[in-house]
């Protein structure tokens, strides 16, 4: 079934001209004569003749006014310029339905549309291998004189072909064709394409990291800054951003060892000022390791290992938490055994010189007594 909604026309009369007679043939004029109509009929029409209804609609279209007034309505608005509207309706070419059949699906399509109340004339063409029948309607309600509603109404024509029409075979199989990026770069051998693979994966690494907050960028900056090596960690940030990725890592001249969170805290030197902003760091890093992993579990875990997936992960959590606040307790101890060591060794130094000793801003130290001069 295949709908064809031809756009609205100011006059009847050459739309039932072309229904009602042959086709012309080679530029002549058209004939006078109708071989080609089949059958005609007539909705909400008082004549059964082709023409006859042709007028009747183009006296209805003409009256809208007084129509609306006869039926209390407003008399408001724009007049309809367009009344006359043409729609054919086409069954294949293996069918050959009967005149019952095909006046009953052009009142089922009338009915879907919602214009049964409209003035319709059916006219059937026999000049053609596949059945069809023309529809020529009356935009103007012949009793209250207001427009039919044909807002959307190819999608709805569509909705009601829908059924009439089988579904369509399944598509043959395509032949088994490479992504397009190695026809580009002429990706050939299976040493080429194992490393595409890897550099896609690795790309898409980097972006579910950057997605996380968890620049590898960053953490080498911070690892760098926390060690001591200034040198790496100024090249890094002259590089780009802590927080963006690095471009190219081949252009830079340093190596790029795989900090941990351990790392980070015990192998720093002990500093008195950014002590704290090293401990948040670590928590904040371990964190969203912990986040990370969470996501990948509810990704990759089927349901039924799940919970005890999420046992696992919170005992690693855990045990890894433990660790950490080990190694903030060994850091402290270690910072404090030096800052001791260091006070006692000024405080022998400022005894053999008879100086007084200076208190340090972080540990308290004894003030010794010191010999007279």
């Amino acid at each position: 079934m295949i709908v064809k909604i031809n756009p609205p026309t100011r006059t009847f009369s050459e739309t039932v001209t072309y229904l009602l007679h042959d086709k012309a043939q080679g530029g002549a004029a058209r004939p006078a004569t109708s071989d080609r109509v089949a059958w005609i009929a007539t909705r909400n029409c008082r004549h059964a003749n082709g023409f006859a209804a042709a007028a009747e609609m183009a006296h209805t279209a003409n009256h809208a006014q007084e129509l609306k007034l006869a039926a209390g309505l407003k008399a408001s608005g724009r007049p309809l310029l367009t009344p006359a509207k043409h729609v054919s309706l086409s069954w294949s070419a293996a069918e050959q339905p009967t005149r019952n059949e095909m006046a009953a699906t052009a009142d089922s399509f009338l009915a879907h549309m919602g214009w049964s109340d409209h003035q319709v004339l059916i006219v059937a063409h026999s000049d053609t291998a596949h059945p069809h029948v023309h529809l020529l309607i009356n935009r103007v309600h012949p009793v209250r004189g207001t427009a039919l509603n044909d807002r959307h109404d190819f999608t709805r024509a569509a909705q009601w072909a829908k059924p009439f029409n089988p579904a369509p075979a399944p598509a043959p199989a395509r032949p088994h064709r490479w992504p397009r990026q190695w026809a580009k770069k002429r990706i050939r051998t299976p040493e080429q394409r194992a490393a595409w693979h890897a550099n896609r994966l690795e790309q898409r690494r980097r972006q579910r990291d950057l997605a996380l907050g968890r620049s590898q960028t960053s953490l080498l900056v911070h690892a760098a800054v926390r060690a001591g090596h200034f040198d790496q960690a100024k090249t890094l940030a002259r590089h780009g951003h802590s927080r963006r990725r690095l471009r190219s890592r081949r252009s830079l001249a340093i190596e790029q060892p795989q900090w941990s969170i351990a790392q980070f805290v015990t192998s720093a030197p002990p500093s008195r000022e950014g002590d704290v902003s090293e401990r948040a760091t670590a928590w904040s890093s371990l964190a969203q390791d912990f986040r990370y992993l969470w996501a990948e579990l509810a990704r990759t875990t089927p349901h039924g290992l799940r919970a005890a997936a999420a046992e696992l992960l919170h005992r690693q959590h855990e045990a890894r938490s433990q660790a950490l606040k080990a190694a903030f307790k060994a850091n402290d101890a270690a910072h404090r055994l030096r800052w001791q060591n260091y006070q006692e060794q000024r405080d022998q130094i400022h005894i053999a010189t008879r100086a007084p000793p200076r208190v340090s801003p972080r540990w308290p130290v004894t003030r010794y007594p010191t010999a007279g001069p």
